[in-house]
């Protein structure tokens, strides 16, 4: 009988001592069985746990003590955040979504990267025009086609032909 009574209060001590974090992360261009590597570091002792996301996006990190982490994602630099800061207090559950890194989008101002001027720098127009609307609008416009994904220059330099 003390056996098992030693074995039930192991048991309960192991449940109530471990912690762990668990979540889904998400990709903000919905590209499927994707598949993240993980780390997971205390910022107090600096200890690193690793791990990976499933091709669903759910990932898990057990036996890990309560406190303050950062979150890695280590899969390339294609995403604008790739670590998050993380409070464990028992079982944690959190989610995450990754922004897709777009170096079109560093440049807010219109500045040519080139020649360094505003001068003869005009927006980029996206979408089904006339040739009138065209035509009329050509010096106000560089005109790029219908078709637009999550990364697409803004600007446009006359001087230096350059999509920015």
């Amino acid at each position: 009988m003390k056996k098992i009574q030693n074995l039930i209060l192991f048991f309960i001590f192991t449940l109530i001592k471990s912690q762990s974090l668990n979540g889904f992360i998400k990709d903000s261009i919905n590209i499927e069985n994707r598949v993240f590597n993980l780390k997971l570091k205390n910022i107090e002792t600096e200890k690193e746990y690793f791990s990976h996301t499933e091709i669903d996006g759910k990932y898990e990190f057990q036996n890990i003590k309560n406190g303050n982490y950062i979150l890695s994602i280590i899969y390339n630099n294609n995403y604008s955040n790739n670590q998050f800061k993380v409070n464990v207090n028992g079982i944690t559950t959190q989610n995450f979504c990754l922004t897709k890194y777009c170096r079109f989008s560093e440049n807010k101002d219109g500045i040519c990267p080139i020649c360094k001027s505003k001068q003869n720098v005009i927006p980029i127009f996206y979408g089904l025009t006339t040739r009138k609307f065209m035509k009329k609008n050509k010096s106000k416009y560089h005109f790029r086609g219908c078709e637009i994904s999550s990364c697409d220059p803004k600007w446009y330099c006359k001087n230096d032909k350059l999509e920015f």
